[in-house]
Formats: C-alpha cells, sequence, structure tokens
C-alpha cells in the first residue's frame, strides 16, 4: 500500500510472522522523483495487519518530519 506525504511516497508492506501469528511492517520512503530516500523493517509483532500497517505510516511520516528542512525536495 502506497501513501503520498510531503512530496514523498510511503511504501508499505506487511509480512505475516512465523512464530505465534501476528504481522511485522516493512516501509519505504521515496521522494517524489521515485529515488529511495530510506528503508525500515520493525521487529514490533502486532495482532493485525492494519495495526501494523497504521504503526508503520506514523513511524514514516514522523521521520519525514523530522527531517531538516535543507534536505527535503521542494514542493
Amino acid at each position: 500500500m502506497d501513501h503520498p506525504y510531503k512530496s514523498h511516497t510511503i511504501l508499505i508492506a506487511c509480512w505475516p510472522t512465523l512464530e505465534a501469528f501476528g504481522f511485522t511492517p516493512e516501509i519505504r520512503i521515496n521522494n517524489k522523483n521515485l529515488l529511495l530516500v530510506k528503508s525500515f523493517k520493525f521487529t514490533q509483532k502486532f495482532d493485525t495487519k492494519a495495526e501494523a500497517e497504521t504503526y508503520a505510516l506514523d513511524a514514516a511520516m514522523k521521520w519525514i518530519d523530522d527531517r531538516t528542512p535543507e534536505f527535503l525536495p521542494k514542493a
């Protein structure tokens, strides 16, 4: 699932865990030129895919918001 946010595209994938059921998210953040900016794999396990996606989206938006303005692509 992908989400546009401040000249970036956040791509979220959730993988089922092998032990004790659940999901772990992974995100890739691209700038508007489709260059990979950052990739995260999480170790947290969530009961549902929706919970994993929500956590990953919030984390990605925070990472984008916390970057210094000089490194953000111009809108």
